[in-house]
């Protein structure tokens, strides 16, 4: 630093007397002894700052102040000294004023200090971020969190103390639970260890190892506790299981902008019947919207607009004179309209159920109470790809006539039927194909990507 660029201002306004009380009380430093101190001082204070994930260059930027007079030969010494606490104070002043940088306790402690009612985690608020959770006992699963979840989550996160552990802590051990977050573009995880009471933050090089705050571990561990219906487990390979990979291709759309599907309309024949949600049992072994998943088991891609959707059925094979429903969707391509088959529709209960309607004993007990009249006016909609949260209606999905779509098929016998359900229905959106994955999340690609991944997959 030279001396012309020192900015000493603060002492403009020192009386005499003060001057000379700070001129004789602070004994003059070597200039030798001076960069000593300076230099301990700051080193001091970067190994307890963590570099900033959040700025441009991911690195703190410490910004250093000091301070010039005209008086400057008559303080000589008493500057020095003050110097180095200046440095110190203003550093620590700049960490603060970015509330999103991780800082050790002393700067957490400040900032309640000054704004009790809004306090914030070390890495951010998560209350508008997506968070998805996982541990041992549900690998290779991972939680979908719901608002709800989301804001108890945040609140604990943002009420607990945040204090690093000591430079000669060996590191974490024992089975850990994973938070992994998405915060507008920027993927990380937090790591809840019980055994020896740790949160370890992970953002790609920078890693905070805190001691476990009790209101941070108790939520976390109270959420895994709860029971989840399978709707809420997301699956993933294990090579996916990363703070990027657990987001690949995910984004989300307003409604307004992008409709995928809608409701399926009652058929002219069936209004005024009651109607009834039906869901198949799943296998969750697999992931039916893993999209290698869906190229491995598919034949082709046929990409066109759906001109038209009829409901039928088919005859089962393993007895009981039952059927099962499908949904018929024409799509016009560049080569002619062609017929796609989806297993799912409307069935009414005579061929839902066949002979299992008349059977009596064990468990059947004394069979069917229902009169042939209230028989015959049940049907049942079996969903092809029921999604969380939503009713027996809203989960009625099928494509929208007059849109584009890229539908994932195999074929058996000169019939063409869709991969995976709706999962296996990609809608057009600008230059890419969109899958809806769940409520509200969906996946891009291109359709060169998802013709390569075809012609790459082959499980079948």
């Amino acid at each position: 630093m030279k001396k012309q660029d020192l900015n000493m201002d603060i002492f403009d306004n020192a009386d005499e007397e003060t001057i000379d009380v700070l001129a004789k009380k602070y004994i003059k430093l070597s200039d030798e002894e001076a960069k000593r101190i300076f230099h301990r001082s700051r080193q001091k204070y970067l190994n307890n700052t963590i570099k900033s994930n959040k700025s441009e260059e991911n690195e703190l930027i410490i910004e250093v102040k000091s301070y010039k007079s005209r008086v400057l030969k008559r303080i000589f010494a008493a500057a020095a000294t003050l110097m180095v606490t200046a440095i110190v104070v203003t550093c620590g002043y700049n960490v603060i004023k970015y509330k999103t940088d991780l800082a050790d306790t002393s700067f957490s402690s400040n900032v309640a200090e000054e704004n009790k009612e809004d306090p914030k985690a070390p890495f951010g608020d998560l209350y508008n971020d997506d968070i998805r959770i996982t541990s041992a006992a549900y690998v290779p699963y991972v939680i979908k969190v719901n608002d709800e979840e989301r804001h108890k989550i945040a609140d604990a996160m943002n009420q607990s103390v945040w204090k690093i552990k000591p430079d000669d802590f060996f590191g974490p051990n024992g089975e850990y639970s994973i938070v992994y977050v998405y915060n507008e573009g920027n993927p990380y995880r937090l790591e809840f260890y019980d055994l020896d009471n740790t949160i370890v933050y992970k953002s790609q090089d920078v890693t905070v190892m805190y001691e476990g705050d009790e209101t941070a571990m108790k939520c976390i561990s109270e959420f895994l506790k709860s029971d989840y219906a399978p709707e809420n487990l997301v699956w993933y390979e294990f090579e996916k299981l990363t703070d990027e990979g657990i987001w690949d291709n995910k984004f989300t759309v307003p409604d307004d902008e992008l409709k995928m599907f809608e409701t399926a309309k009652v058929p002219e024949e069936l209004q005024g019947k009651e109607i009834r949600g039906y869901y198949a049992e799943v296998d969750y072994a697999c992931d039916n919207s893993d999209i290698d998943f869906i190229t491995g088991y598919s034949d082709a891609i046929i990409t066109g607009y759906v001109k038209n959707i009829e409901f039928s059925t088919y005859d089962e094979t393993f007895g009981y004179n039952q059927k099962s429903p499908v949904t018929v969707i024409t799509v016009e391509t560049s080569e002619g309209e062609i017929d796609l088959i989806m297993y799912g529709g409307y069935i009414s209960m005579r061929d839902h159920l066949g002979d299992m309607l008349g059977m009596t004993g064990g468990k059947f007990g004394e069979g069917s109470q229902l009169t042939d009249e209230e028989i015959d006016n049940i049907y049942y909609y079996h969903a092809p790809f029921p999604y969380a949260g939503r009713s027996d209606e809203e989960n009625r999905l099928l494509p929208v006539c007059g849109e584009y779509y890229a539908f994932f098929v195999k074929e058996d016998e000169g019939k063409f039927y869709i991969t995976c359900d709706l999962c296996g229905i990609l809608h057009q959106n600008g230059d890419d194909f969109v899958q809806m994955v769940s409520e509200g999340e969906y996946r891009h690609f291109s359709l060169a990507d998802l013709i390569r991944r075809t012609n790459e997959n082959n499980y079948s």
